[in-house]
C-alpha cells in the first residue's frame, strides 16, 4: 500500500493524480515495452482484453511518487475468463513433447534478452530498486529459461 510522507500535503497530490498528472512520459522505455500511459484491461489469453471494471490502480514511483501509470483493476468475471483460459492452455501445453517445450522456453529466454535493458529499468521504476538490481533480476529470469531449456533435453 502506497503511504504518503508527512511532507506533502494530501490534497496536492490527490489532485494530481485525479487530474491525470503521469510522469510517464519520462520513461520512452516503457513505450519500448508496449505499455501505455492508461491500460484499460486485463491480459489473458494471448491479448489484452476490456474489463468492465471502473476502478483504476496507479502505479507510483517509489523514489520521486509521481503516478507512471493507470490501469483498471480486473473484475471477478476477468479472474474467471483468465482462469478458465489458464486451464484450456494448461492442457493443451501437457501435450507438448518436452524438447518442444524446451525450445519454447529458449525462446521466451530470448526474448527477455532482448528487452533485458527496458526490463531492467522497468523492475528498477516499480519496485524502487538500483538499476544494477533491476537488471539482475532480469537477468535471473533468463538464467531460469536456460536451465529449464537444458533440462527439458534431460526429462521424458
Amino acid at each position: 500500500m502506497f503511504k504518503l510522507p508527512i511532507s506533502v500535503p494530501f490534497g496536492l497530490l490527490s489532485r494530481c493524480i485525479r487530474a491525470g498528472f503521469s510522469s510517464f512520459k519520462q520513461y520512452p522505455f516503457l513505450t519500448e515495452l508496449g505499455l501505455q500511459e492508461t491500460n484499460l484491461g486485463a491480459y489473458y489469453n494471448g491479448k489484452w482484453q476490456a474489463t468492465d471494471s471502473k476502478h483504476e490502480f496507479h502505479t507510483i514511483n517509489p523514489a520521486n511518487e509521481t503516478m507512471i501509470a493507470r490501469t483498471h483493476t480486473a473484475s471477478l468475471k476477468d479472474y474467471e475468463n483468465a482462469i478458465g483460459a489458464m486451464g484450456e492452455a494448461q492442457k493443451e501445453w501437457s501435450g507438448v513433447p518436452m524438447p518442444v517445450r524446451g525450445e519454447i522456453v529458449r525462446q521466451i529466454g530470448e526474448a527477455f534478452r532482448a528487452k533485458k535493458e527496458p526490463l531492467g529499468r522497468l523492475v528498477s521504476l516499480e519496485m524502487g530498486k538500483i538499476l544494477s538490481e533491476g537488471l539482475g533480476e532480469v537477468q535471473e529470469t533468463i538464467d531460469v529459461c536456460d536451465m529449464a531449456c537444458g533440462l527439458s533435453r534431460t526429462i521424458g
